[in-house]
């Protein structure tokens, strides 16, 4: 039998800038230190064992190109994987090898991974000044950044931004080819004014569903709602649509800030506003990964409303769309929205 090891459709950086993938983190490094014989296999069972296995599925993918971005240089870690005993792997001599395959590579026409820039967000809010780290999960390549009207020029990863604007950033493998090129958004932004809660009755989340199919936000003004309740987990709220039918979920709350600064949010939502101030619109963008969106608010209270689409959409099942929600000072750790929210509404 074989051994399947690592999923070759899971991303190989972070989701907020890798192509969409089937889920899940294997990037370069996370193949090539895997150990394909499971511990606890006695001799006869380990003679059994015949070779390794890389899986690859490909719903999301539609060209050959697309096809060996995903499998190069992933597939190389994996040969050796099966090739070298484990006492003879070495990463950091692995790292210099590959670099001898990409011209390789490049001779017959053969597309590959080059990690892109992250640890930015493709929309980033700031304040006042601030530095941007950028970060990669290959070392052998070399940062590059582009402001508006000039060439690319070569950074060490950190960049000092006092005002709106917008860069692209890339890397480059000394080989010369280069990643695929992210655009920055950057936004300056006064904190949104805090707000006084109206006819506040207790912690927890306000959960509004209905079975009524939508594509589109526009058709959000001609249909009721089936039902509303206090719900303290956002996840729940996803058990109140029938199973494996279209309809919609509306979170409504508000949240506590306990320091003026930029917050995170993260989750599935199609549409994201504090304060009537939209943070996300992910409407046609695939479920199966988590977005990210960023604004910068007052210490205080503010309205939160997440807007949750369930439907077929982008190969992503209904019974699968997730309604959980989360939120960050920026840098800092993320956490459930629940302990900082109230239900609007009139006292019963």
């Amino acid at each position: 039998a074989g051994i399947a090891i690592r999923k070759l459709d899971g991303y190989q950086g972070s989701f907020e800038v890798e192509p969409l993938a089937l889920g899940g983190y294997s990037t370069l490094k996370n193949v090539y230190d895997c150990e394909p014989m499971p511990e606890g296999l006695s001799s006869a069972e380990e003679d059994l064992v015949l070779g390794v296995q890389g899986n690859l599925w490909t719903e999301h993918i539609f060209t050959e190109a697309e096809l060996d971005y995903m499998l190069m240089p992933r597939m190389l870690a994996l040969s050796e994987i099966a090739w070298t005993g484990k006492e003879q792997k070495s990463w950091s001599d692995f790292q210099k090898r590959i670099l001898l395959h990409y011209p390789i590579l490049d001779s017959k026409g053969v597309n590959y991974h080059v990690a892109m820039p992250e640890g930015v967000s493709d929309n980033e809010v700031i304040v006042g000044c601030e530095k941007l780290y950028f970060e990669t999960t290959d070392p052998n390549v070399e940062l590059y950044i582009r402001k508006e009207g000039r060439t690319a020029e070569l950074f060490n990863g950190k960049y000092k931004v006092t005002s709106s604007e917008q860069i692209q950033v890339f890397s480059q493998l000394p080989n010369g080819r280069k990643s695929n090129i992210r655009h920055i958004n950057i936004r300056k932004m006064e904190p949104l004014a805090a707000i006084v809660p109206k006819d506040v009755r207790g912690p927890g989340l306000r959960c509004q569903w209905t079975n009524t199919p939508f594509t589109s936000e526009a058709a959000l003004d001609d249909f009721s709602w089936d039902n509303s309740i206090k719900e303290k987990e956002p996840e729940n709220a996803r058990k109140y649509l029938k199973n494996n039918e279209n309809g919609m979920i509306k979170l409504n709350a508000y949240l506590k800030v306990p320091k003026t600064g930029v917050y995170e949010f993260e989750g599935h939502p199609d549409w994201l506003r504090i304060n009537d101030y939209e943070v996300m619109d992910n409407s046609q963008k695939s479920k199966r990964i988590v977005y990210r969106g960023q604004v910068a608010l007052e210490k205080g209270w503010h309205k939160i409303e997440a807007v949750f689409l369930i439907r077929e959409f982008l190969a992503m099942p209904v019974g699968k769309i997730k309604t959980e929600l989360l939120w960050r000072q920026k840098h800092k750790d993320w956490e459930s929205i629940k302990p900082y929210c109230f239900v609007p509404g009139k006292a019963s």
